[in-house]
């Protein structure tokens, strides 16, 4: 099946060095998972942070390749819990958001 979808796509890093955003995307070929995540500058480890978020949330779409707003959420949950366990398992990045 050919995908009548392109994508995109344009960050500002915001007048910091460094841009701290992150996307990511992927196709089953049926079901799309496009995902976006802002790091927050002025914490440490924003860049950290965002890619991890989008790394999960795809890894677990993939897992669970359903478009309903549970698995949304539980895509969601997911890269939260990573993005916990790297601030507890790496202290230089315990503030990173």
């Amino acid at each position: 099946m050919r995908s009548i979808f392109s994508e995109a796509y344009i960050s500002n890093r915001g007048g910091r060095d460094h841009n701290e955003d992150y996307t990511l995307s992927y196709s089953t070929g049926d079901a799309f998972c496009w995902v976006v995540a802002d790091g927050l500058g002025g914490h440490g480890g924003g860049e950290e942070a965002s890619r991890i978020a989008c790394e999960t949330v795809v890894r677990s779409f993939q897992s669970n390749p359903i478009v309903s707003p549970d698995a949304v959420q539980a895509h969601l949950r997911n890269a939260d819990d990573a993005i916990r366990r790297e601030q507890q398992t790496r202290p230089g990045l315990a503030r990173m958001r």
